[in-house]
């Protein structure tokens, strides 16, 4: 989002909601929480996980064998409690904020999604800033979001030592084996996306790659 693919957004943004994107905050990799131990991508066979409503999102899940469903986001604490639910899935540090760890005694590290926060104000909003200090004031934004880049990991870091001192195991998983079962899935559903906006993030993987490919 720093390079080709935020400028697609910001320009999306301004064109079609009217307001203007001066950054974005990281909510960083999504995770797994479980009430039973999952150690490989067979493991998510039958389990019911409450995900995101977003097709993308439950079509990953479904291509691993687990059940996807959509609840509200304060249910979801009851849901586990009572067994509606086997997992939920965010930021590790969100395990701890909002107790899951009480219910859900292991976390699976499947980072299967990497979120960020867009920072966004009206336009009227906008233009009320004199243009001489425009630059200086996105140039502050973006410093600060730098800034809460690193505070997420440390936070993410601390939340795991701290739920480990909970009694929350940590496992590892094959995320290549993840990738390709959700990549299957994708084809055969026919997931495309704009040609430009998929050159940008091909641009985008191809100068980055995720640390597994380096």
């Amino acid at each position: 989002v720093d390079g080709p693919v935020g400028e697609l957004i910001e320009q999306a943004a301004e064109e079609k909601l009217g307001v203007h994107v001066i950054g974005y905050l990281e909510s960083g990799f999504r995770d797994t929480f479980t009430t039973t131990p999952v150690t490989t991508p067979e493991e998510f066979a039958g389990i019911k996980i409450r995900t995101m409503q977003n097709p993308y999102h439950m079509a990953a899940f479904e291509s691993f064998g687990a059940i996807p469903t959509a609840m509200a986001y304060n249910e979801v604490f009851t849901a586990l409690q009572q067994g509606t639910i086997d997992a939920a899935e965010n930021a590790v540090s969100n395990c701890l904020s909002n107790g899951y760890y009480e219910v859900t005694k292991d976390v699976v590290f499947t980072k299967h999604a990497f979120t960020y926060i867009p920072v966004m104000m009206s336009d009227k909003s906008w233009n009320m800033i004199p243009e001489d200090l425009r630059k200086p004031f996105e140039e502050g934004v973006r410093e600060g979001c730098i800034a809460q880049r690193q505070y997420l990991k440390e936070t993410n870091e601390e939340a795991i030592e701290e739920l480990k001192k909970k009694g929350v195991t940590f496992h590892d998983i094959d995320t290549s084996v993840l990738k390709e079962k959700y990549q299957a899935a994708a084809k055969a559903k026919g997931f495309t996306f704009d040609p430009e906006w998929q050159a940008a993030v091909d641009e985008v993987l191809r100068e980055h790659p995720a640390p597994s490919e380096e």
